[in-house]
């Protein structure tokens, strides 16, 4: 079991350890999931244009990026966020990363140690969470 648990992170991550918790969307595969968190309304004056998916939320929504098994890595506390979701049922958590390896940042890259960031985010399919 825990040699399956290893790959199916390595699968989530692209082959990074990183610290969360392991979800598994039971029908959704490659590409984002919407969870709206009815509990964590935002106020009318602020509803805008997501800048990321181009809707307008009305409460916090998580935007999950699920690969192609349908697997996301949440923190703690957005898995906490989730469960309050009406579409919770619709995940199921499948492991655990406690402490992953530090990752390292390329100190002869040209790009700036932010972008680095964001190109790990990227590659990687880190969580984004969206407050449209």
């Amino acid at each position: 079991m825990a040699r399956q648990h290893q790959h199916r992170m390595a699968d989530v991550t692209g082959g990074l350890r990183m610290a969360g918790i392991m979800l598994r969307h039971k029908t959704a595969r490659s590409g984002f999931v919407f969870v709206p968190i009815p509990t964590k309304p935002f106020p009318p004056e602020t509803w805008e244009e997501c800048p990321g998916c181009h809707q307008v939320h009305q409460c916090k929504t998580v935007h999950a990026i699920v690969n192609d098994s349908g697997l996301v890595m949440v923190s703690a506390g957005v898995l906490e966020d989730m469960k309050h979701s009406p579409t919770w049922d619709e995940w199921e958590v499948v492991g655990e990363e406690k402490e992953p390896p530090p990752l390292h940042i390329d100190g002869k890259s040209s790009l700036s140690l932010l972008e680095q960031r964001q190109k790990q985010d990227q590659e990687h399919r880190r969580l984004i969470i969206g407050r449209r």
